[in-house]
């Protein structure tokens, strides 16, 4: 699950109120490969590449096909490097009573910061017709921001639920 409740006694946690927040939410996009699987992924991919190389050591054509093969595990490497470079980013969603605050983490680690009062917010969930299937947005303070566009249609449907009852109660 991508999404867990914030360590409050993380130094890093923005603390904008002395009381214990009612939500407090650390949201990251899910991994499905970790380190381990990105090496043996390419493990496997070389090996099974080599296998069919076999026939063709000791002859000619043996270096025609090595650089397609390298250029092949390089593309692969690059590819899935960037691809966990991108899921670096990361969500902190924190609502008190009288304040909501989101902040996000680039993976550029510049950081971008959203604040509301929850009485003048809304929480809106679009099943159709956003970006993502089931389109999660807080609204309040004269912008309307996504929120966890990197989870699951499920799992924004749970924030959704625990952010509407926590907003209707404020």
């Amino acid at each position: 699950m991508p999404y867990s409740t914030l360590d409050l006694s993380d130094e890093k946690t923005v603390v904008a109120s002395k009381e214990a927040p009612l939500l407090a939410l650390k949201l990251w996009p899910n991994r499905s490969l970790p380190k381990t699987g990105f090496f043996y992924l390419l493990l496997t991919v070389w090996s099974l590449m080599t296998i069919p190389m076999l026939a063709l050591v000791g002859s000619a054509s043996f270096w025609g096909v090595v650089p397609f093969c390298l250029f092949t595990l390089l593309f692969l490497y690059l590819s899935l490097r960037k691809n966990y470079d991108d899921g670096k980013i990361m969500e902190r969603l924190l609502v008190w009573s009288d304040l909501i605050t989101v902040e996000r983490v680039e993976v550029n680690k510049s950081t971008k910061k959203w604040e509301a009062i929850p009485y003048w917010s809304t929480v809106k969930l679009y099943k159709e017709n956003g970006p993502v299937d089931k389109y999660l947005t807080l609204k309040g303070n004269g912008r309307e921001i996504e929120l966890g566009s990197f989870l699951s249609p499920e799992e924004r449907e749970k924030i959704y639920s625990q952010l509407k009852r926590i907003i209707k109660s404020s």
